[in-house]
């Protein structure tokens, strides 16, 4: 549509900036996946948020397995592929009531609640 209003240089422009914008989102989500579930299994092993002592290698290696994990599926043909659809809508629905569980015992603690 771009090459419509603008011709070939829009058209190109257009383009890398909508790859611009894609690659900020990838690293922010990569960054936020990473340090979320660093903490998680911090909690999980530790009892608290910030229980690991090196937390510059463990988020260099959170960040690795998010993009390793990215790169994996993004080379696949996924809409072809139907255990891999199940298995990521398995997992939403897990994280869903995982999220849901969390809010219900943190909300517990919470006075007026």
């Amino acid at each position: 549509m771009s090459r419509a209003f603008w011709g070939e240089k829009g058209s190109f422009m257009v383009g890398g900036m909508i790859s611009l914008y894609l690659f900020g989102v990838i690293c922010v989500k990569g960054v936020s996946a990473s340090l979320s579930v660093i903490s998680a299994i911090s909690f999980i092993l530790y009892g608290k948020m910030n229980g690991f002592k090196n937390t510059e290698a463990t988020f260099d290696i959170g960040l690795m397995v998010f993009f390793a994990i990215t790169l994996f599926l993004s080379q696949k043909d996924v809409q072809s592929t139907q255990k891999v659809q199940v298995f990521v809508a398995g997992l939403r629905m897990f994280i869903i009531l995982l999220i849901l569980i969390a809010t219900v015992y943190i909300m517990k603690d919470i006075p007026h609640f």
